[in-house]
């Protein structure tokens, strides 16, 4: 196992960070974040053509054919820029379950939009529990000869409000986990309603209403036989994307910090001097190390084709936590000047937050880890 990058990811890394500190400084990632939607249609297609939102996309698709591991660098470099993007969920939520759910006319018909960059998805699952446990759908997909009708609520929608098309999660009849299918849904038409959903976060989370809501017979991605079975796959996937997103956001704030107690004097000397903020930076970097290599090494194992689950939900588990806890330690070296609404730190520690729960927050990922553990007999 090799957890380095490629010089060619080392190139995708410059390239992307260059790029967002060009087109996204903290001003504009700011008037973004105050904005209705979180979209900034310039940004989306300079991506667009840079091959980005085809990254995984293979390239009999008009994608890139990039592995996992690049997907992770970019994202990575999204969450350093703090850019409110609709590309996780256009990426991670809609064109890698197409990749590993879709058929051959599915993958002909949506991925090329996705990587052209004129398709926006998204995914709809959480509803009124507002977790990920296939149990908590209650959104039904009724059968009908010309394919499905679908009726639900569904929350936290990532940039819902934007998106065009959906991959919506649900049962087909009342068996509370052998029941979930997925679905792709013109979100765009009548049966479906959206709203804004005011959070804590930045993240730009839609209600969705789906009422009588048409999918055609070919648009069914999953089914009820093994639909959350493949649908967790995925999911875990997706995971490990925020996991990304998270190291590059605690990244980001390190670098803010250390760079904070060089410049700040008190008592006519930096207070990087004092040790207690030494050991604050030292905390931060040591929980950035650890983020790192849990997600670089899940990532590997995707790109590998090799079982990833574990070590999936174990990175997510851990992730999300430990950019809370670096945002708090560098809140704790800023002092006040980080709680003004206009400075970076205010801003990642919302992003941290939301990322933490994003797609199944440390207890969920807790309660997965623990049941691959008990279907194992050893990890050695």
């Amino acid at each position: 196992m090799d957890l380095k990058l490629s010089k060619d990811q080392e190139m995708l890394q410059r390239e992307a960070r260059h790029f967002f500190r060009q087109q996204m400084p903290i001003e504009k990632v700011l008037s973004l974040v105050d904005s209705d939607t979180g979209f900034d249609p310039d940004l989306w297609r300079a991506m667009a053509e840079l091959g980005w939102l085809g990254v995984v996309v293979p390239e009999e698709y008009g994608g890139v054919g990039g592995t996992f591991l690049d997907l992770v660098v970019l994202l990575q470099e999204i969450g350093r820029a703090g850019v409110p993007t609709p590309y996780f969920a256009t990426v991670l939520l809609g064109a890698v379950p197409i990749i590993d759910l879709g058929s051959e006319a599915q993958k002909r018909k949506y991925l090329p939009s996705i990587a052209a960059g004129d398709s926006i998805f998204s995914l709809a699952m959480v509803e009124e529990e507002g977790n990920y446990d296939p149990a908590s759908v209650q959104t039904m997909a009724r059968r009908e000869r010309s394919g499905f009708r679908l009726s639900g609520c569904k929350l936290f929608v990532p940039h819902g409000l934007v998106a065009d098309t959906l991959i919506c999660i649900a049962r087909e009849h009342d068996d509370r986990r052998r029941s979930i299918s997925s679905f792709v849904v013109d979100a765009k038409q009548a049966g479906v309603t959206r709203a804004r959903m005011k959070t804590i976060t930045n993240q730009f989370y839609a209600e969705v209403s789906l009422k009588e809501a048409i999918a055609g017979a070919d648009d069914r991605l999953t089914s009820a036989d093994d639909g959350w079975n493949s649908t967790e796959g995925v999911l875990l996937k997706a995971a490990v994307g925020s996991c990304a997103l998270a190291v590059g956001g605690a990244e980001h704030v390190l670098d803010m910090t250390v760079q904070y107690a060089k410049d700040r004097v008190q008592f006519d000397r930096p207070i990087g001097s004092f040790q207690a903020i030494q050991h604050h930076c030292a905390d931060m970097l040591t929980e950035i190390d650890a983020c790192r290599l849990l997600t670089y090494e899940a990532a590997w194992r995707i790109a590998a084709g090799l079982p990833f689950e574990l070590e999936a939900a174990a990175a997510k588990a851990w992730c999300g936590e430990s950019y809370e806890r670096v945002t708090k330690l560098g809140h704790q070296v800023h002092g006040g000047v980080g709680l003004i609404k206009e400075h970076a730190m205010y801003l990642y520690s919302r992003d941290a937050r939301s990322t933490a729960s994003l797609l199944g927050g440390s207890d969920y990922q807790r309660e997965v880890i623990a049941g691959f553990l008990e279907r194992t007999e050893s990890l050695l």
